[in-house]
């Protein structure tokens, strides 16, 4: 049950959202169906895993996700905000919650979002935060959270604060330009050593030899170790012997060349266990620029190292999972710009992995195919329909064989389109099993259609004998053989055609005839055979057309035949023409049971029925739509339907006039 007053997540949440502390309650108490992230069930896979990460993790860490950059952060992270800006920063746009300092940061996530992570030291920033502008100082990374298909869906940032540290070097800078000595410093030591003992890190000294004389409280609650072990160069027992060594040497070398030294390593607890660090140490120059002494710091990161291995690890599992698969499998960014495919493709191509594969792959495309592939590709492109087409590609001994190539559009909340994701299945003995039945089709409806010629025609010679009998059982039962024989003799044709059209010898024979007469005709004939239905008939314009005459009765006699199928209630069925930029359209609507959005995607395809209970009380093969599609489309002409399930059809055809 959601809470009524802030109008928030679900008491019982996702276990992804569960823990957290504070900002854990905060997050599940929002409404974030308000915010660009919507649902939190709807969230990407990829985004539910960093925040649960997040959310018990103690390091301080923040998500912008997507174009919005909406935000998302822990407890760790809520003390750099600030009493002004926590906590509204929650999700809303990182450009508003830091519009002071987005002219520095916005262009950094946006390359992150191209897939770029950095990590930046001491990252000074003038933030406004307690309701007055300070200068503050960060160390952090900044990684991309990539989507199942690789492309970045946001940002995690993890963080540390480091204003502090920094605090305590600029007083240090500032002692040295007032002229004091080594002895100033010391004197100011106390001072120092407050400040030092309540920063995060791990903070230490040494002299200009580099002979470590001072360590913060803080080592040596993290060592356990004790100033008379830690003295001089004593730290290099709490250093791991695989990698004290290299260390060592580039410590020296800092000394030696007195430059600011950085380095990553792991440092020993005092349970025993390693965590690692990032040190970092500064010279500190008296006013002829020698150095008299340095001060260094070790920040932990063993936490932004994990996430960062996790996400490796994870973009890893997902390249392995797509070369195991024997499928190709294919991804391509928003534009259409191939930009993975897996080792399949280049086992069954014979090609080597290079960096132009979005050449490669059209190259493979049969000549013949090559064409429709591309147009039908811009096309899905352009307007985010699935991509489904079967085309010939090229294997790696020369031959070509039929593959079926399928892509799905991955978006944003907002509906944007940030990436496809494809395949290619291999099916040739598909359609060579195809072919043989469209053969078998053919040869059966044609042997087939001369009996049921010869069964039709006595059946009509017995109702012209015996219209005049008495006997009622028998007219009604030729009657209902005649009915029969007629949806026999449709289905044979529909099959003849069907077959026609998978053989490629379906002829068109084109002539300039009026539309609207043969609506007339075709509406006159309908109105015969259905005496219980009102068919109306509205002409705005008149026309002449330059098409097959029978094959565009066949559609209209399709579409007619349809609406009264399914409007076994209401009788009304309406068909409308009308000219509009050179062509002529004819509508044919009904108000029967309607169909789904989604089967209206798929109705004009071969041997598709609308699934449902109501749709199952209907008989029919699912082909008549398909083949007035495949009249139409053989026209140069569109052909569509706009239906609301329970509310009627509406289909119609357009072609260009004469």
């Amino acid at each position: 049950m959601t809470n009524s007053k802030k109008g928030g997540l679900p008491k019982k949440v996702d276990s992804f959202l569960s823990g957290g502390g504070e900002m854990g309650d905060i997050i599940r108490e929002m409404d974030w169906r308000k915010t660009p992230l919507g649902d939190p069930k709807n969230w990407p896979l990829s985004l539910r895993t960093m925040v649960s990460v997040m959310l018990d993790n103690p390091f301080g860490m923040y998500i912008a996700w997507g174009k919005e950059y909406t935000q998302i952060y822990n407890d760790g992270f809520r003390p750099i905000l600030g009493s002004a800006k926590h906590p509204k920063a929650l999700g809303i746009s990182s450009a508003v919650t830091f519009k002071e300092i987005w002219n520095i940061i916005g262009p950094m996530f946006e390359k992150v979002m191209k897939g770029h992570s950095f990590r930046e030291t001491d990252f000074k920033v003038p933030l406004n935060r307690n309701g007055f502008t300070e200068e503050c100082y960060f160390d952090f990374s900044c990684s991309p959270i990539r989507n199942e298909d690789g492309k970045t869906g946001g940002i995690l940032v993890t963080i540390i604060e480091t204003t502090g540290k920094n605090k305590a070097e600029d007083e240090l800078k500032d002692l040295k330009e007032r002229k004091l000595a080594l002895e100033a410093l010391k004197e100011s030591e106390e001072r120092f050593r407050t400040l030092a003992d309540n920063i995060s890190q791990l903070a230490w000294m040494t002299d200009e030899t580099g002979w470590i004389f001072w360590y913060n409280k803080r080592w040596f609650e993290y060592t356990g170790t004790t100033i008379e072990e830690m003295e001089g160069w004593g730290w290099k027992k709490v250093h791991h012997p695989d990698y004290l060594e290299a260390v060592e040497k580039k410590f020296r070398k800092m000394i030696e060349k007195g430059e600011v030294w950085e380095d990553t390593f792991p440092l020993r607890a005092s349970d025993g266990s390693y965590r690692w660090f990032l040190s970092r140490a500064i010279p500190i120059k008296n006013e002829n620029g020698q150095v008299i002494c340095w001060f260094g710091t070790n920040t932990d990161i063993t936490e932004i190292i994990r996430v960062e291995q996790e996400l490796k690890e994870s973009e890893t599992r997902f390249r392995m999972f797509a070369d195991s698969m024997p499928q190709i499998v294919w991804a391509a960014n928003a534009n259409g710009k191939l930009t993975y495919i897996n080792k399949a493709f280049y086992s069954y191509s014979g090609l080597s992995a290079s960096d132009n594969i979005n050449q490669e792959w059209i190259e493979i495309i049969h000549p013949e195919d090559r064409e429709e592939s591309i147009q039908e590709w811009n096309e899905c492109i352009k307007s985010g329909r699935e991509f489904n087409l079967e085309h010939r590609f090229r294997i790696r001994d020369g031959h070509y064989r039929w593959q079926l190539s399928r892509a799905v559009p991955l978006k944003d909340a907002n509906g944007n389109i940030e990436s496809w994701v494809g395949t290619s299945t291999d099916i040739q003995q598909i359609k060579e099993l195809d072919l043989q039945k469209d053969h078998f089709i053919s040869i059966a409806s044609h042997e087939l259609k001369t009996p049921i010629t010869s069964i039709k025609g006595y059946i009509q010679i017995l109702l012209s004998t015996y219209n005049e009998s008495k006997d009622e059982f028998l007219k009604k039962s030729l009657a209902a053989v005649d009915k029969q024989i007629i949806k026999l003799t449709n289905l044979i044709s529909d099959l003849l055609d069907l077959s026609k059209l998978k053989l490629g010898n379906l002829h068109l024979v084109k002539e300039s005839f009026n539309m609207n007469e043969l609506i007339e005709e075709v509406v006159e004939e309908i109105r015969l055979i259905n005496k219980d239905y009102q068919i109306e008939v509205t002409f705005k314009t008149n026309a002449n057309i330059f098409a097959d005459r029978e094959r565009v009765a066949q559609v209209i006699i399709n579409f007619l035949t349809n609406a009264i199928k399914y409007s076994p209630r209401n009788k009304l069925i309406q068909v409308k023409s009308f000219l509009k930029e050179n062509h002529m359209t004819v509508l044919v609507k009904d108000q029967g049971i309607g169909i789904n959005k989604k089967s209206q995607e798929k109705i004009f395809e071969r041997f598709y029925r609308v699934e449902g209970k109501n749709e199952e009380t209907y008989p029919g093969f699912g082909i008549g739509l398909f083949i007035s599609s495949e009249i139409i489309r053989r026209h140069n002409g569109e052909i569509g339907v706009k239906s609301l399930p329970g509310k009627g059809s509406q289909f119609h055809f357009s072609l260009p006039i004469d």
